[in-house]
């Protein structure tokens, strides 16, 4: 055991939540739920001061035209129909993908992101609702 009485406290700590994993599980979830407009909030503050003031400058301005123009051509390259699309959605019963919920509207996820040089065909298309289409970003 160390001297150290700050390093004793944070070995105290660490022992304390691995014994009481379930109350650090719940206090979390609770001290999230009280707080979600206020972390909402925060996140969309960060978003319009850092994210879109990166956007606005000219490189900012480069990167994007040239991300929708690799897209557009992905797009090109690779072809989907309606009818395939119908019959991807048919073949998942009408259900997500990842987490199998019917009741929200699907989208086209592509299971090799067109950025990481997947095609925009049928055999690299899954529906997907929007939650777990945009928690899975690029992957």
């Amino acid at each position: 055991m160390t001297d150290d009485p700050k390093e004793r406290q944070r070995q105290h700590v660490r022992n304390w939540r691995a014994r009481n994993r379930e109350k650090v599980s719940t206090d979390n979830r609770e001290r999230h739920a009280r707080n979600r407009e206020a972390n909402l909030e925060r996140k969309r503050a960060y978003y319009q001061k850092v994210r879109k003031a990166a956007d606005a400058t000219p490189e900012g301005q480069w990167k994007d035209r040239d991300k929708k123009a690799r897209r557009r051509e992905a797009m090109q390259a690779g072809s989907l129909t309606h009818a395939e699309w119908l019959n991807i959605v048919e073949q998942h019963g009408g259900k997500c993908a990842y987490c199998a919920r019917d009741d929200l509207p699907l989208e086209q996820d592509h299971v090799v992101a067109l950025s990481k040089g997947g095609e925009h065909k049928a055999d690299n298309i899954v529906p997907a609702c929007k939650p777990c289409n945009s928690r899975k970003g690029n992957r």
